[in-house]
């Protein structure tokens, strides 16, 4: 099943340490966005797929 969700994450420079800290939370990325900025937290839209364990 494909899920959404909103999660927040430490600003991070580029694309490549987002992802990697999306994968330190279990998320494999289908999509993301980033859809509010704050002070230093970035809040994303992240689709991706829920395995069933």
């Amino acid at each position: 099943m494909i899920i959404s969700k909103e999660i927040e994450i430490q600003k991070k420079s580029n694309n490549i340490e987002i992802e990697a800290q999306l994968h330190k939370l279990g998320i494999i990325p289908l999509r993301w966005a980033i859809v509010e900025v704050k002070d230093k937290i970035y809040r994303l839209n992240v689709s991706f797929e829920l395995k069933n364990e």
